[in-house]
């Protein structure tokens, strides 16, 4: 039941609250060990908003799009191809004695 105030059941507000906390450390956990990994930069907004005025991704309702299928198809594949040339390339030949 809903008061003026909110939830009026404390379990349900500690349920509610857990799940929110839960969400929020997941989410900052990701952040930081994307940039740390530098896999995706700190300041995401401004990044992702460079790349709108770009014309490289567009928005969509919250998020984001990729304006060329092209391009979203290079990103998706850059890791399938840099796992196979990686696994394809032989060991550099040791010096002879």
């Amino acid at each position: 039941m809903l008061s003026s105030s909110g939830l009026s059941h404390p379990f349900l507000t500690n349920f509610f609250k857990a799940f929110l906390l839960e969400d929020l450390t997941n989410s900052m956990a990701s952040v930081v060990w994307l940039a740390c990994s530098h896999l995706f930069p700190w300041k995401a907004v401004p990044f992702l908003e460079d790349a709108t005025t770009r014309i490289l991704l567009r928005r969509v309702g919250g998020g984001y799009s990729f304006t060329h299928r092209l391009l979203l198809d290079y990103f998706a594949d850059l890791d399938t191809t840099a796992a196979s040339t990686s696994a394809s390339v032989p060991p550099p030949p040791s010096p002879a004695p």
